[in-house]
């Protein structure tokens, strides 16, 4: 009995690195092929620096996606075709508003009195350095 299990346990041991080699050698090749031949990096650097960014719904967008179906057409994709997919995209433009309410009150109102204690630290700076003639006599004569 012990003798067949070692057999048995031998023979897989056998057959996995054998198999495991044979995979390596494949994958070797498939590297070497595409590090001497391969066209990615050329794909990537067009994709990148002539079409430049792709944001949603952008002309680079779709220029980029007429541009992927032709290089898959071109190397020997048995089908590429572009799916109709409606995508929300933003317009540069325009006058955008927002508020966000901080425990019921207008973040906004945070941010003024921010503001105002920064001037009034300013104002009490100028006050003490017993620059406040001249700095007036600018603003309002």
């Amino acid at each position: 009995m012990k003798k067949i299990l070692f057999l048995a346990i031998t023979f897989l041991l056998v057959t996995n690195s054998f198999s495991q080699s044979e995979d390596s050698v494949m994958i070797k090749k498939l590297s070497d092929e595409i590090l001497t031949n391969g066209k990615a990096y050329d794909n990537l650097h067009y994709l990148t620096k002539q079409i430049s960014g792709r944001l949603t719904g952008s002309p680079q967008m779709v220029k980029a996606e007429k541009w992927g179906v032709e290089v898959m057409k071109e190397s020997g994709a048995d089908k590429a075709w572009l799916q109709e997919c409606m995508v929300p995209h933003w317009v540069r433009g325009g006058k955008d508003k927002a508020e966000v309410l901080y425990n019921g009150a207008i973040k906004g109102a945070r941010n003024l009195l921010l503001l105002i204690s920064s001037l009034m630290f300013l104002l009490w700076a100028i006050l003490k350095e017993q620059k406040i003639k001249p700095l007036l006599q600018k603003l309002f004569w």
